[in-house]
């Protein structure tokens, strides 16, 4: 790598680092959704199981 390996090598891992840190993230957000969701609409109590369940 010319000596550069160092940073090449750096910059993969920081890349890696915020593609895990985005899709932690992402996750977090859609969990945050569902539950503003379901508490915003009570009639719908089959959100909740389903969440419970771990479905969709």
């Amino acid at each position: 790598m010319g000596g550069q390996g160092a940073f090449v090598w750096g910059a993969y891992g920081v890349t890696a680092l915020l593609f895990a840190v985005e899709v932690l993230l992402v996750l977090r957000c859609g969990v945050s959704t569902r539950r503003t969701l379901a508490d915003a609409h009570p009639a719908a109590p089959g959100m909740r199981l389903q969440e419970q369940r771990g479905t969709q």
